[in-house]
């Protein structure tokens, strides 16, 4: 993850209410999201302005979270709750590649570099296709679950930020969990790695990005 990255977020605009982004002279220290995705990150040298991997022939590692980090802040939306330790969330986190994936079902084509996904999915933001918001805001759940306190909740409604839903589906025949969610256009998501310790908050890794009902608006 792009180091320079963390100086965006910080600086990004802060949150009201439950995900407010403390001041420095209130800020507590520890472990957060954005610590714990930065530390995804194995390849820094030739990322751009935006903490991308640059060129086509350089993207290294299409399997941490540069592209939703970036989106974030984009968006803005979330920035209280990757920065600040003491929020208590769980956090649904596509990789680059879920990412690729959505810019191809938006539009078709496929991208070969990270900055061209986000491109295309701000250019899909921007036609009306795809509220970033209420995209981000449906892979957070309030709380910490850890993947043992997911399972007893398999085949029921689990509520997001977004205010929709989506159904943790019971284990296919090679042990994956699927997430079904509220749109049958996309495919769905599988939990590719769980429990990512982020302090008081934890990270699931999914395959695809969730599509929430409110996808446009």
């Amino acid at each position: 993850m792009a180091r320079r990255i963390v100086a965006g977020l910080v600086a990004a605009a802060t949150l009201a209410g439950t995900f407010a982004l403390a001041s420095p002279a209130q800020a507590a220290e520890g472990p957060t999201i954005l610590g714990a995705v930065t530390a995804a990150d194995r390849y820094t040298s030739t990322e751009n302005a935006n903490g991308l991997d640059r060129f086509r022939w350089d993207q290294r590692n299409w399997y941490d979270f540069d592209i939703l980090t970036a989106a974030v802040v984009t968006d803005g939306t979330l920035v209280g709750a990757v920065t600040d330790p003491a929020t208590a969330v769980t956090l649904f986190a596509p990789n680059d590649r879920a990412f690729q994936l959505l810019a191809y079902d938006l539009t078709g084509r496929w991208f070969w570099t990270e900055q061209g996904v986000l491109d295309a999915i701000v250019g899909a933001v921007k036609a009306g296709k795809v509220n970033l918001t209420n995209v981000l805001t449906y892979h957070v759940v309030a709380g910490k679950f850890l993947k043992a306190d997911i399972v007893p909740l398999i085949g029921k409604p689990i509520p997001t930020l977004n205010g929709n839903s989506f159904v943790v589906k019971p284990p296919n025949w090679l042990g994956l969990i699927e997430i079904k969610d509220n749109v049958d256009a996309f495919r769905n998501p599988y939990l590719v790695r769980t429990d990512i310790d982020a302090g008081k908050s934890v990270i699931h890794v999914i395959s695809r990005v969730l599509i929430p009902a409110n996808v446009g608006g």
